[in-house]
């Protein structure tokens, strides 16, 4: 059972994806970059305006020095992300947690796409599209605060 939203943890509403595959590439680990040509698919599992979590057989380090690049296709839009695993569990297979470290821009075309998503996905859910835009526009506040405008 959910919690309530006042009782929860995360500060983004994570999005279930049924079915939706991504292709993984590793791009860099331990500042060293890696052949960026192999790619493996992988199983997302949910997505947010921060970070991703996948389903795959690969066994890989959960180190803030392993920069992991995710491509995958929402509301008829290639998406591009990039981030660092920052947890990982065994079921069958290897799930793990994935933080981004993407650009304010690529985030917020993200958030944009999310809310769609959330929209078509749910068209009589108001409560629902109230909550995320709200949340939204939170996390949009927020990553204005970081960018450093020195040139």
């Amino acid at each position: 059972m959910a919690l309530p939203l006042s009782r929860q943890k995360r500060k983004f509403v994570r999005i279930k994806l049924q079915g939706q595959e991504a292709l993984l590439n590793i791009i860099s680990f331990e500042g060293k970059l890696v052949d960026a040509a192999k790619s493996k698919p992988v199983m997302l599992i949910d997505i947010s305006p921060k970070g991703l979590c996948f389903e795959s057989d690969l066994k890989l380090p959960v180190d803030n020095q392993l920069k992991l690049g995710f491509s995958f296709q929402l509301m008829n839009t290639d998406c591009q992300v990039q981030g660092n695993p920052v947890w990982r569990r065994k079921n069958q297979l290897w799930q793990y947690g994935v933080v981004f470290t993407d650009t304010y821009h690529q985030s917020s075309l993200l958030n944009l796409l999310l809310k769609e998503y959330v929209r078509k996905a749910c068209p009589d859910s108001r409560i629902v599209h109230e909550m995320y835009r709200r949340l939204a526009a939170q996390y949009e506040k927020e990553l204005r605060w970081q960018i450093d405008y020195r040139v």
